[in-house]
């Protein structure tokens, strides 16, 4: 008499949470992330695979911290995205740079993910770009956000003031209306007030 409800309960349950996942892309990557690391680690791979597998990493990341941590934790991943995002790698189109920028950024916005970075000294190459008053824009503008995330963090402060972040941010945020942040005004703020 209960079975048939409670079987079609768990049918249209089953149906409903595999309509969610399929949409989750962060999921779907971090349940297949050796398929899209090696892609991204290799200098070998093809332009557009790179660029494509940089875009579905840059949907799924910002809202699945898991996936966030896991990229941070990839041995040598964070350096490439960074060497991508800063132009170092040829086969790179624009959209791939802009992609890995951003997935960087992504990756900041996890404490756990952006304490990794700060071990391995990446916040320094960050605070560089968004110096670079000859880097683009977009660059800059995603790499002061990301540092900014990392600024929320208290033991990173110290280490961002030693790289020089708040001349860097201060620098960006003066240079262009496009970089002007809020966010970046409060990270200036925190920063400051721990170098006084």
């Amino acid at each position: 008499r209960h079975g048939i409800p409670i079987a079609m309960w768990t049918a249209v349950s089953l149906n409903v949470a595999a309509f969610f996942s399929q949409g989750d892309e962060g999921v779907q990557i971090l349940f297949h992330l050796e398929e899209f690391e090696a892609p991204l680690l290799s200098p070998d791979t093809p332009q557009e695979r790179l660029t494509e597998r940089l875009e579905r990493v840059a949907r799924g990341a910002p809202l699945n911290d898991s996936l966030k941590l896991a990229l941070a934790q990839s041995a040598g991943l964070s350096g490439r995205l960074i060497d991508i995002a800063l132009g170092a790698e040829p086969n790179a189109s624009q959209t791939a740079r802009n992609h890995a920028a951003k997935v960087v950024e992504y990756i900041c916005a996890s404490p756990p993910a952006a304490l990794l970075l700060l071990e391995r000294g990446e916040h320094a190459r960050l605070v560089r770009a968004v110096a670079d008053p000859d880097a683009a824009l977009y660059l800059r503008k995603t790499f002061a956000a990301a540092l900014c995330s990392m600024a929320a963090l208290p033991e990173a402060v110290p280490l961002l003031a030693a790289e020089g972040a708040v001349g860097a941010l201060h620098a960006a945020q003066a240079s262009s209306q496009a970089v002007r942040r809020k966010k970046v005004e409060v990270a200036l703020g925190r920063l400051a007030a721990a170098i006084a």
